[in-house]
């Protein structure tokens, strides 16, 4: 494989994003003389062919786009376009959409999201640095609802209140969300239309790296909850084994009593990770000692059971933030699955919530393995789909991970309705196993290749 050589010119924090947004793809970073394309941001472009552009409030690109005659001006934000794949366009709105008008008829408008000049220079429309920041911090500091913040702060466990009580609360009343993720992702939208620059300058078609050289990515994950679902998560491993599919079983160390040999099962040909100790939902109100001591003791329990590490950890109800991800490190853990891409009505917001990505990204010294798929417990509980509906959605929304060849995550509780039916549940893993251009893995694999 030959790789495309690529220098930046950006300060390091700024350098770092430009790295990530482009991690799905083999790429070589190297310096200027030995470069086929360069990315310029927040700086003044050099006189290089095959140049990216990225435009910022900064001085020196003000001065050097009025020099080049192309006239700046920052309008309101509207819905922006970038063609991902022949089939697949990616929307979202940016905080702010640099617009070019008066231009040179040298500048050619070769696509809604980029400008080539001069044939040599390709200048994005939108600052993709600024608005991956804007996303990330958006989804690291989510506002909770009034219901959450209640429903959590009493002082017994949220899951002791009535299920049908959880589940009234829970329920779209607005409404069916559109399954479909080409709106939902604004950080892929920010890839590729990266990308696309990329390929406009240089002439080359970029390749993914060898993580998704099958074309796609699929991992079944489950959350084992309660004594019960411990117990049809053997049956539901059995099942797995029949289709050689591997999977991730993420189980709370103090919740109920855990049966060492039944989480040494799970293991086998699979992999166990941390769900904290607790099912109570506080883990995002504490502070990071409080977090840190938690997600510590989980890991060391479920180490001293397998006597192995743990590598890996999904918080309960995905709940997300800042602290959780540092304690996570500071603990030892090497990746978190608790992130949705996206999901029709997140707990802590009670409204649509995610990442905005189908691939792995980096997160401090953690790495993030977004949940792409909306898992069971939304579709069935908040769209109020039936079991074989879930299986629909589920193959329907993969289809459109598979076209842009990212991570197909699923998450199916042994608690709940999916998996109770045992021959929808073998569908599902017959699905999976049967598709030729999925690679199936576990997340800690995919943790190893992302470091690599």
């Amino acid at each position: 494989m030959i790789l495309l050589k690529i220098a930046i010119q950006a300060g390091v924090s700024d350098c770092a994003v430009i790295k990530e947004l482009l991690s799905p793809w083999s790429v070589s970073f190297t310096g200027l003389h030995d470069a086929e394309v360069v990315i310029v941001y927040r700086q003044k472009p050099t006189e290089l062919k095959n140049t990216i552009v990225i435009p910022s409030d900064e001085n020196n690109f003000s001065t050097w786009s009025r020099k080049m005659r192309l006239q700046v001006d920052q309008k309101n934000s509207k819905p922006f376009s970038v063609a991902a794949t022949p089939q697949i366009t990616l929307f979202f709105t940016p905080e702010k959409r640099y617009c070019f008008n008066g231009s040179p008829n040298a500048v050619k408008n070769v696509a809604s999201d980029v400008l080539s000049y001069q044939d040599d220079t390709v200048v994005l429309k939108v600052d993709i640095v600024q608005e991956f920041k804007v996303t990330i911090d958006k989804t690291l500091t989510p506002r909770q609802s009034i219901i959450h913040r209640i429903v959590t702060g009493l002082p017994i466990p949220y899951g002791l209140a009535p299920t049908r009580l959880r589940d009234f609360l829970m329920k779209n009343n607005g409404g069916h969300e559109s399954l479909s993720l080409c709106d939902k992702l604004p950080i892929d939208a920010l890839r590729y239309s990266l990308v696309n620059a990329i390929e406009l300058a240089s002439g080359k078609e970029l390749e993914k790296r060898p993580l998704f050289n099958n074309h796609y990515v699929s991992m079944l994950t489950h959350d084992v909850e309660s004594s019960h679902g411990l117990k049809r998560a053997l049956f539901l491993k059995k099942v797995e084994e029949k289709y050689d599919v591997q999977s991730a079983w993420y189980v709370p160390s103090n919740r109920y009593k855990l049966d060492d040999n039944s989480i040494r099962q799970l293991s086998n040909h699979g992999e166990v990770g941390a769900h904290d100790t607790k099912h109570d939902g506080k883990l995002a109100h504490l502070s990071k000692e409080k977090i840190l001591k938690r997600v510590s003791e989980a890991r060391d329990s479920l180490s001293q059971i397998l006597k192995q590490p743990i590598d890996g950890f999904r918080a309960p109800i995905l709940q997300h933030n800042q602290k959780i991800l540092q304690a996570l490190n500071e603990a030892g853990y090497k990746y978190d699955t608790s992130i949705p891409a996206w999901e029709p009505k997140h707990p802590y917001t009670m409204k649509p919530h995610g990442i905005g990505t189908i691939y792995p990204l980096t997160l401090g010294n953690l790495t993030e393995i977004p949940l792409t798929l909306p898992q069971d417990h939304q579709l069935l509980h908040v769209m109020g789909l039936d079991p074989k509906d879930v299986l629909k959605t589920w193959v329907t929304m993969t289809s459109e991970i598979r076209e842009l060849g990212g991570v197909c995550m699923f998450l199916v509780h042994p608690d709940y309705e999916v998996a109770a039916n045992i021959d929808l549940y073998e569908e599902l893993v017959r699905t999976i196993a049967s598709d030729s251009k999925s690679t199936i893995t576990v997340p800690s694999r995919i943790c190893a290749q992302m470091m690599m």
